[in-house]
């Protein structure tokens, strides 16, 4: 091997290796994804922490790493668990960009909704029901599908 192949190769293995202990410091520390939605209780506390209205309806997800809940016909309020904690964000109706309906296997229905904040990733949504909840219907029908 000549001289640039043997330094390339170390500084390849030096990269891998630092990576590799990273991760597994990471892993040590806990950084893994503790929080779950315990259920619509704590999704209506989460709004009313945001200074928020009641919600009309809350849809939470079967895993609890989501949860959708409908504040009045133009808001909807989102909740996501990221790692060990929440994030929330309220959007308008016409920000929800699209949602598709799917069939998890060995669950009722799952709803992916994509919203046109182009920072804000899809959200899943699996329910244990064989429909979704009414107000995510509405959502599907009054949005565009992609």
């Amino acid at each position: 091997m000549t001289p640039e192949e043997t330094q390339f190769v170390a500084v390849q293995l030096v990269s891998i290796g630092g990576v590799a202990i990273l991760v597994a410091l990471a892993w040590l520390l806990g950084f893994r994804g503790g929080a779950r939605i315990a259920g619509e209780a704590q999704v209506r506390d989460l709004a009313q922490a945001a200074q928020l209205a009641p919600p009309k309806a809350v849809a939470v997800d079967v895993d609890g790493r989501a949860a959708l809940a409908e504040i009045d016909s133009d808001t909807v309020f989102l909740v996501k668990a990221m790692g060990d904690r929440f994030t929330t964000r309220v959007f308008k109706r016409r920000s929800v960009a699209g949602v598709k309906m799917y069939r998890p296997k060995g669950r009722g229905i799952g709803a992916r909704l994509r919203f046109s904040d182009a920072g804000f990733d899809d959200v899943r949504l699996e329910f244990a029901e064989r429909e979704a909840p009414a107000f995510v219907e509405r959502l599907r029908r009054g949005a565009r599908i992609n």
